[in-house]
């Protein structure tokens, strides 16, 4: 999509920018600062394959939302519990050098929006953060097979916008935590799965169990860019690998000799999640990266993904015109500046396709 298009403005605002003048416009629902960092919760319900989980504004979960969250009721006699230690994306630009969560980069951004609709129950997000505009629209549906709910997905789209032609180096992490069982989450399994795209699909599974039993299990996988490792390994040396941008290895931890790309019986741990994504950003263009979390309660078979995009992934005239009708940013253009002096200019914009 791109965003330039016929409008009538109003100049409202002027602020310094970057040496280029910009033009936001939106009928905006802004978000005090004091409470950017704050989460929105969101549910589809409390019945089994039922999740509740707490988002911020740059998609983090778990800790990135204040405390251990994703409480998923599993399909079955077990009660509800937490499943997400932390949850986050994260990114850099250039290829080198330490990664940022988004949910940071949301944190100490600038023209930002947070909303909860409670029609959709979707949560929608807008920021600009280090030349990024960023925005990004985050909903729960369920996962069925014949009919019964075994699971939920948690559908995470964004949209980045940049001003000049960038690449982006992006990794989902997820440190998951599984206890249904009545143990402890220093002994579950998991691995990774490929799906019928031939996409990557890393999960945990509670306790250190072959993928095939009927257990719970969460999860993620990617969509858009371009596959750029993985690795699953103890949250303590993932996350710091993460953070400081290391290479993923393609490697899991405690998958033995026989390289099956599971983590063996007895081999279990504190199951952490990475997988990585480059993407490129066209100057003036808005380009998608959806990533996906699932909760789900049977057994995972390779060459079958745990689900799909919500409805299926909107069409760019479609995203513009969601984006524009839930009042979050109509349209981000780039503009000739006036002078040698940068601004940035802030008004209501009505857009005419």
């Amino acid at each position: 999509m791109h965003l330039s298009s016929s409008r009538r403005c109003g100049r409202h605002g002027v602020e310094q920018m970057n040496g280029k003048s910009w033009m936001i416009a939106a009928a905006l629902i802004v978000v005090p600062v004091s409470a950017q960092a704050l989460g929105r919760t969101m549910t589809n319900g409390s019945g089994d394959g039922q999740v509740s989980i707490t988002v911020t504004g740059g998609g983090g979960a778990g800790n990135s939302a204040g405390g251990a969250g994703g409480f998923y009721n599993p399909v079955g006699p077990s009660a509800t519990a937490y499943t997400v230690a932390q949850s986050d994306l994260y990114y850099r630009v250039g290829g080198r050098g330490p990664l940022t969560s988004l949910t940071k980069a949301f944190a100490n951004g600038e023209y930002t929006t947070f909303t909860l609709d409670l029609t959709t129950k979707e949560v929608f997000s807008r920021f600009y953060y280090d030349g990024l505009f960023i925005q990004l629209r985050q909903q729960l549906s369920g996962i069925f097979d014949m009919g019964i709910q075994v699971g939920s997905l948690l559908t995470q789209e964004y949209g980045f916008f940049s001003q000049d032609s960038i690449t982006l180096d992006l990794v989902r992490y997820l440190d998951v935590d599984l206890v249904f069982d009545g143990g402890t989450e220093v002994n579950d399994g998991g691995g990774m799965l490929t799906q019928v795209d031939g996409s990557a699909m890393l999960f945990g599974i509670e306790g250190d169990l072959s993928p095939d039993a009927a257990t719970t299990s969460v999860g993620i996988y990617n969509e858009g860019g371009v596959a750029n490792g993985y690795q699953i390994g103890n949250y303590i040396t993932l996350n710091d690998l993460v953070t400081a941008g290391g290479a993923l290895s393609g490697s899991i931890a405690g998958d033995g000799s026989d390289s099956d790309l599971f983590i063996d019986a007895g081999a279990g741990h504190d199951v952490a999640l990475a997988l990585g994504a480059r993407l490129d950003v066209p100057a003036d263009i808005v380009t998608r990266f959806t990533t996906y979390t699932f909760f789900r309660s049977d057994p995972l078979v390779a060459g079958q993904g745990p689900g799909g995009p919500i409805g299926g992934v909107p069409e760019p005239t479609t995203w513009a015109m969601m984006i524009i009708g839930f009042g979050l940013t109509g349209s981000v253009v780039r503009r000739r500046k006036p002078s040698n002096e940068p601004r940035m200019e802030i008004g209501l914009c009505q857009t005419l396709n």
